[in-house]
């Protein structure tokens, strides 16, 4: 899970430009500098890593809760950070979001309306269904009415409030987490299909990588990456095979990846 999510930040560093440099005191920068030692063991770095006393080796984690982990910098991990040599820093601003809400009252008669402030989010995490991506997000910003039973309705009526909300990408990688997984870690299975330009708003992003989850429950299985940089790969562990578009479209995405394509 952990090599995997690697493989994927690896991937948007080099679209972004953004270097990464071993003498960096930044812990993020020490997981992803590749060493032209042969002999280097990914593993091995790991287990001398401070992210050590998060995770272990031969326990199930979740790719998700991972990527979170390595790019929160306020993170103890991050204490000899400075905002110039941390990595993590810089990949969250390129992965951050805004939900962007408005809540309108459904009464006929009533003209109140609200604008909260935008909330700040690293990920768009949605539910899973069969169809396509696109679809999936039009689902997440559907309209939705809010009741006495959320604890909110028309401050001015007392009347049925109706909340749209909008994301609003901030940077320039993208980052979806397809919920897969019920309350007591059941997985469904549904196929949802990923197209290599993504079409968000005025903006087009890139396919950049999958994580796929194999396994029938959150509980066991394991990660997988496609991903693309000159060509199509696939990282299965410390394994690393040439891949098709076509092979890569079928995958039973948990995690996607896209960067910006035209900025």
């Amino acid at each position: 899970f952990l090599n995997a999510i690697i493989q994927a930040l690896r991937v948007v560093c080099n679209r972004l430009n953004l270097h990464v440099r071993s003498e960096h005191a930044c812990p993020l920068s020490r997981l992803l500098v590749t060493s032209e030692d042969a002999r280097d063991d990914f593993r091995q770095r790991v287990r001398t890593h401070p992210i050590w006393k998060e995770f272990r080796f031969g326990r199930q984690q979740d790719a998700h809760e991972a990527i979170r982990l390595v790019l929160d910098y306020d993170h103890r991990m991050h204490n000899a950070c400075t905002a110039q040599t941390c990595l993590a820093r810089k990949l969250s601003r390129q992965f951050a979001v805004e939900f962007q809400s408005r809540l309108a009252c459904t009464a006929a008669s009533c003209t109140w309306n609200s604008a909260p402030p935008p909330e700040p989010g690293a990920d768009v995490s949605m539910a899973v269904r069969l169809g396509d991506l696109q679809t999936l997000l039009g689902d997440f910003e559907m309209p939705e009415f809010l009741t006495a039973d959320d604890d909110y309705v028309c401050q001015a009526c007392g009347d049925l409030v109706q909340k749209n909300i909008r994301v609003q990408p901030r940077g320039r990688a993208l980052l979806f987490h397809l919920k897969r997984f019920d309350n007591v870690g059941r997985k469904r299975n549904d196929l949802v299909t990923f197209p290599r330009m993504l079409h968000f708003g005025t903006a087009r992003y890139e396919f950049a990588a999958v994580v796929e989850h194999i396994g029938a429950t959150m509980k066991s299985g394991h990660y997988v990456i496609y991903l693309q940089s000159e060509n199509f790969k696939c990282c299965n562990d410390d394994v690393i095979t040439d891949t098709t578009w076509e092979h890569v479209e079928t995958r039973q995405a948990y995690l996607l990846v896209y960067v910006r394509a035209d900025a």
